[in-house]
């Protein structure tokens, strides 16, 4: 739960640096990728039952979309691979300080439950 929270806030804060106004929209695809890890059922499956449009259900199975490519940015820094992420305009410094941020605030989360 705690990397979907995590995830969830790094997608909205790297959309945030890029322009992207879906901030729910963002953090959702963001915890939503991990429900499949969570229920331990298909992700398809799981998301054909979630009254998602098709372009978060799209973003979150194929990384398209705009929201499709900051999930995707943002699973590729998780892993380290950092030659897969796409966005010129963002520096390594601005995933690394979104990071930091979208983990404190799930640190401030789990302190208020």
């Amino acid at each position: 739960m705690v990397l979907a929270l995590t995830r969830g806030k790094m997608c909205e804060l790297i959309g945030e640096a890029v322009g992207e106004n879906n901030k729910e929209g963002l953090f959702t695809i963001g915890l939503f990728s991990l429900l499949d890890a969570l229920l331990d059922i298909n992700l398809e499956n799981i998301l054909v039952e979630l009254p998602l449009g098709p372009e978060m259900k799209a973003a979150i199975l194929n990384y398209t979309g705009s929201m499709g490519r900051i999930l995707r940015a943002v699973l590729a820094h998780e892993q380290g691979r950092w030659d897969e992420i796409d966005f010129p305009s963002l520096e390594a410094a601005q995933f690394t300080e979104a990071y930091m941020r979208a983990v404190a605030w799930t640190d401030e989360v789990y302190q208020t439950i």
